[in-house]
């Protein structure tokens, strides 16, 4: 059941493109309904007036109102539309400006009917597991969950992502969960974490128990922060966050919050042995504005992707100067792909170790700037290899580069990016010089129509009028498998397939692949597959 249908507006200045959007997709099939379409940023802002949809799929480059524009005076009036880019310009500072508005689906023209779906199909299942947490709750279910901490916990985290929008909606909340936060307060929001922690398996002397440690660290927060701590509570993240209103008790205020941090985490190391991070929000007037707080705290906290000697986090830490905006088009990767193409592997890892020096510079750069160039770089080579690949390749994952945004440090990101970059490289060595060469593709034929035949080296140099020698040497060059492995590979896959239908015995099936000696067969399956074909046969049944 996909429920209440998500309604859609396309936005582009291409006529073409506009109805191949609405017409060409049955969005019904995907509990999407097109409310409207738009020619340029101005109009489709009319129609988010009149009817806000849940998802917008817009251009960048239309005139008298761009997509960026018409995204960034959504979101300022507070709406919460899913956008999806799509652009024939793959320029980073477009992309780097809709990642600011808070966009991650960015898609290139043009665009696969399949990529689109995918993509959207996505951001469907976001919003739809979004609006099954923000529905509001019954008068019964508001009684019974009264003052209990999992409405003290919604209604926390309604405050966080800023889904209380007025005064009188947090009143309301506040009498609900009975609450003695003020509104209208100076307030800090410190971030925890401890994920370094689980990408290690270990929580120290609480051998893996998350929920003993996280309650240990909540009750190391009240002895430290007593009268001082208003809320202690865990994201969606799996962050600890705190939440604090003046006046903390101290005699000098100076750093205070910074000091309280590190001996949070001093403590937590010395009784949990689990090392932690944290990061000290911007303070705010009240409650309306504690979203900013979170915000900060989080963008100080990704600091820690550097695995400095830092454990706390603040407005210090942010770069005092941005990168330029032509940072990405200045790059030539030319010699990088070039290197992939011919599986040079010393030269790989020789322009990545460039490419990430180049990223900083300043000490500390902007981390969203950090994988927001490497998911650049990724993007850029996978445009340039698509031209050596055929429509059928499945070189790429779709979104393959998302998974930047997983990883905690800028060594892992670094790690996952050479590894991709050779798997590419290894994919080309395997498969490039067996593409389309004649020779190779009449061997492949004849070695099908003939397998149940016994087939050598020599008939298929006969075949192809060539020496023996010469066609061993050939077929490995180009297809870097041994000739008689390749054969012997095929037949025992041939095997496998007639002990699967089950109508001949073991024995016929050895025959029919040109084995006289049934042991032989015997023995050469086994080597091959770890298991005797009977044996096979047999797991075979039990599954079936």
């Amino acid at each position: 059941m996909r429920g209440k249908k998500l309604s859609l507006l396309i936005v582009d200045d291409e006529k073409s493109i506009r109805y191949g959007l609405k017409n060409g997709i049955v969005w019904s099939e995907y509990g999407i309904e097109v409310i409207g379409i738009a020619k340029d940023g101005e109009e489709a802002y009319k129609l988010i007036q009149a009817e806000p949809p849940d998802i917008v799929i817009t251009d960048i480059k239309m005139p008298v109102c761009d997509g960026l524009s018409l995204i960034e005076k959504t979101l300022s009036q507070g709406t919460t539309i899913s956008y999806i880019i799509i652009s024939g310009y793959d320029d980073f500072k477009y992309a780097q400006k809709a990642m600011k508005f808070g966009v991650t689906s960015y898609l290139l023209k043009p665009i696969k009917k399949a990529v689109l779906i995918e993509e959207v199909t996505q951001v469907c299942n976001k919003i739809r597991e979004q609006n099954k947490e923000n529905q509001s709750k019954t008068v019964v279910t508001r009684k019974i969950k009264q003052g209990t901490q999992a409405m003290k916990q919604h209604f926390l985290m309604s405050l966080l992502h800023s889904q209380l929008r007025s005064v009188l909606e947090i009143e309301r909340e506040l009498k609900v969960c009975k609450s003695k936060i003020k509104i209208q307060n100076l307030t800090n929001i410190l971030i925890f974490t401890y994920e370094h922690a689980l990408e290690k398996k270990e929580l120290g002397s609480l051998k893996g128990d998350i929920h003993l440690f996280k309650s240990a660290v909540c009750n190391i927060m009240n002895e430290i922060l007593g009268e001082n701590v208003n809320e202690i509570f865990t994201d969606s993240n799996d962050f600890i966050v705190v939440l604090l209103q003046k006046p903390y008790i101290c005699v000098n205020e100076d750093r205070f919050l910074e000091r309280v941090c590190k001996r949070i985490i001093r403590i937590v190391n010395d009784f949990c042995r689990v090392e932690m991070c944290a990061g000290i929000g911007n303070e705010v007037s009240g409650l309306l504005e504690l979203h900013e707080s979170y915000r900060s705290a989080r963008e100080y906290l990704s600091y820690r992707m550097y695995e400095s000697e830092n454990t706390v986090f603040d407005e210090k830490i942010l770069a005092k100067r941005q990168p330029p905006d032509s940072f990405a088009s200045t790059r030539n990767n030319t010699k990088l792909i070039d290197a992939i193409y011919i599986s040079d592997h010393e030269t790989i890892l020789s322009y990545t170790d460039e490419f990430f020096e180049s990223l900083f510079y300043i000490e500390f750069p902007p981390p969203n700037f950090v994988r927001g160039m490497c998911i650049y770089l990724i993007i850029n080579v996978q445009k340039e290899l698509s031209i050596y690949l055929n429509e059928e390749d499945s070189l790429f994952k779709e979104n393959d580069y998302a998974y930047i945004n997983k990883l905690s440090s800028f060594q892992k990101i670094k790690e996952w990016i050479v590894t991709l970059f050779h798997i590419y490289a290894e994919y080309f060595s395997e498969n490039k010089n067996a593409q389309k060469d004649e020779v190779i593709e009449k061997v492949k034929n004849y070695i099908d129509e003939h397998i149940y035949e016994k087939i050598t080296a020599e008939d298929i140099a006969e075949y192809i009028h060539l020496s023996d020698k010469y066609f061993m040497n050939y077929f490995k060059d180009k297809t870097n498998q041994n000739f008689k492995s390749y054969v012997l590979n095929l037949k025992m896959e041939k095997a496998k397939e007639l002990i699967r239908q089950g109508n001949k015995t073991i024995s016929e099936i050895a025959h029919m692949i040109g084995y006289t000696d049934y042991r032989g067969f015997n023995r050469i399956f086994k080597k091959h597959f770890g298991q005797t074909p009977t044996e096979f046969q047999d797991k075979y049944k039990q599954y079936k």
